[in-house]
């Protein structure tokens, strides 16, 4: 009964074996289908040059060989490997095969092509691949160097696998020469027991792809191993405890089923506490404001961190997930992890409405800020809404819980340029014969005249001054005016003398006009002031006044016949 490893750290596992086996021990060969194991990846040389031995290598793992327990082998350059320490039985590096079994040394070996070969570095490679439970011992040959006799290769491998206690010799490649080789298995002694590969015993031979297995006659026994609750299986020979809190004595019981006889055994687990782990704070955000966060570990033992730093203590800036492992002084380890998560997302920002144009009926605009957060203005005022009543671009700052920012403008414009404005005639004068004028306004808006009519064009019968307000789309307003005067004043008339008398003697009188007018008589032509009397519609003419007025005269007429004018 054994445990691989038998003291182990809390929560650890162990491989447990119970080794139950009938004696003699004796191996049957199979020839399994062909395949082999890399041998470039193993990570150990073998020993070189004619005739060598290597030291004890660890197997890495209990190896069952004829009943017998095995941690250690040792190579020969010649071919072989054999089990144990080098003590009992002692390594043999002897070049001259011979036909097994043989109680002469080498013994307890076993032989992929045991003859006299020469090695140079690196043509024997080997290494225990595999997880606990399943794990393979692999030691390869690759060379066409001999100590003495005919030019021949081998490339091959020997194999031995846990639990199941196989062997495996692969043979690659093994040219036919006039030289024996053997290959095969035999026991410490040299017994009947030992057992070689048909035509491979001393022989000369060749062969490519082979495999041939050895297995140990194991009946198939069953086990019931107890307490059970930490097994992956309690039912098989090799099970693993796994997560072991305590020390714990693992019995099985093991029977043969041809025979019904039982045993029983049992093996300890020492356990070592794991250390106490803990990271503080177990996790963090980063923000626009908290860049960094500092993370102390804590625990009875040492610290490495998952960047090899050694510190209680550790700063970080960026998202993860942070391990620590403490170690006891009992080598048993704890792990701790803290989970560091950023938020650096900026805030949502918008400022309605995104623009705005001031006019002279909207003198002022209300701004809106939204957005995930607090609000500064570029005022330094930290209300959403924010009333301007002047023309320039506007921006606000939106702050997240999280310190990150963003920022939104709103553009605000100024119209307020007054429409055009004017009256035709800009002014006019009534007289007796106009009695009104049209007034005309034009502009780029509406109009509205002082007495509320709201055509462009008004028509006006007196005197003053008249006025039309345009308005345009952006409710500026102009004005403009028209003056319109009266003259109907009448001119003045008189005739001298005013009366007069007509005799026998005086017969015809002077009369002369006088006023502020032209004298127009009926036929209209223009006349002497000295007519014969008589009585006459006249319409005078005031070139002052340009005006046109009637009175009923008498003149007198005299024709003059040397001017033509009349």
């Amino acid at each position: 009964m054994t445990a691989t490893p038998a003291t182990i750290c809390e929560g650890g596992s162990t491989q447990l074996l119970a080794d139950a086996f009938i004696l003699p021990v004796t191996y049957t060969q199979s020839t399994p289908a062909f395949f082999s194991e890399n041998c470039a990846s193993l990570p150990n040389n073998g020993p070189a040059g004619d005739d060598g031995v290597s030291a004890p290598n660890n197997i890495g793992f209990t190896f069952k060989y004829y009943g017998v327990d095995y941690t250690q082998f040792g190579i020969s350059t010649n071919g072989n490997i054999q089990l144990g320490d080098g003590v009992s039985p002692v390594y043999s590096g002897a070049y001259t095969d011979v036909a097994i079994p043989n109680a002469a040394t080498p013994n307890n070996l076993i032989a992929l092509a045991w003859d006299d070969w020469s090695i140079t570095p690196g043509e024997i490679k080997w290494g225990t691949i595999g997880t606990p439970g399943s794990q393979r011992l692999v030691v390869c040959f690759s060379t066409s160097g001999r100590g003495s006799g005919s030019a021949d290769n081998i490339d091959g491998q020997i194999i031995l696998e846990e639990g199941t206690n196989k062997i495996y010799i692969v043979t690659v490649n093994k040219d036919v020469s006039a030289n024996t080789v053997t290959q095969g298995i035999e026991d410490a002694t040299g017994s009947a027991a030992s057992s070689a590969v048909s035509g491979r015993n001393n022989q000369a031979w060749s062969a490519t792809n082979s495999v041939v297995a050895f297995t140990p006659n194991t009946p198939a026994f069953t086990y019931n191993w107890s307490p059970s609750g930490d097994l992956d299986n309690a039912t098989i020979s090799n099970p693993l405890a796994s997560n072991l809190s305590t020390t714990t004595s693992f019995s099985v019981s093991v029977t043969d089923p041809g025979t019904g006889c039982q045993t029983t055994g049992s093996v300890s687990v020492t356990v070592d506490p794991a250390p106490t782990a803990s990271v503080s704070p177990s996790s963090a955000v980063l923000t626009c404001t908290t860049s960094s966060a500092t993370l102390t570990a804590s625990g009875s033992g040492t610290y490495l961190w998952d960047d090899n730093s050694t510190d209680a203590a550790r700063t970080v800036m960026s998202a993860g997930t942070y391990t620590v492992t403490v170690t006891g002084t009992n080598g048993c380890t704890a792990i701790a992890t803290a989970s560091v998560t950023s938020d650096t997302a900026a805030p949502s920002a918008s400022v309605s409405p995104s623009s705005a144009v001031l006019t002279c009926t909207t003198t002022s605009a209300t701004l809106t800020a939204s957005g995930s957060g607090t609000y500064l203005w570029d005022d330094n005022s930290t209300d959403a809404a924010r009333t301007v009543m002047s023309a320039g671009t506007y921006t606000v700052t939106v702050t997240g819980s999280n310190g990150c920012t963003a920022t939104a403008s709103a553009s605000v414009t100024s119209d307020t340029t007054p429409p055009t404005a004017s009256v035709s005639p800009s002014s006019a004068v009534l007289t007796c014969t106009t009695t009104s004028v049209m007034l005309t306004a034009s502009g780029s808006g509406t109009y509205l005249w002082d007495d509320s009519s709201t055509d462009a064009a008004r028509t006006v019968m007196s005197a003053g001054t008249y006025t039309v307000t345009v308005t345009g789309s952006n409710g500026c307003t102009a004005t403009a005016s028209a003056s319109v005067t009266s003259d109907t004043t009448p001119p003045t008339a008189s005739v001298s003398p005013s009366s007069a008398v007509l005799t026998c003697t005086t017969t015809s009188v002077m009369l002369t006009a006088s006023g502020s007018a032209l004298f127009v008589g009926r036929q209209q032509h223009r006349r002497s002031a000295y007519r014969n009397v008589s009585r006459y519609l006249y319409r005078y003419r005031n070139w002052f006044k340009r005006l046109y007025c009637y009175c009923i005269c008498e003149r007198y007429e005299r024709y003059d016949p040397a001017h033509s004018e009349r």
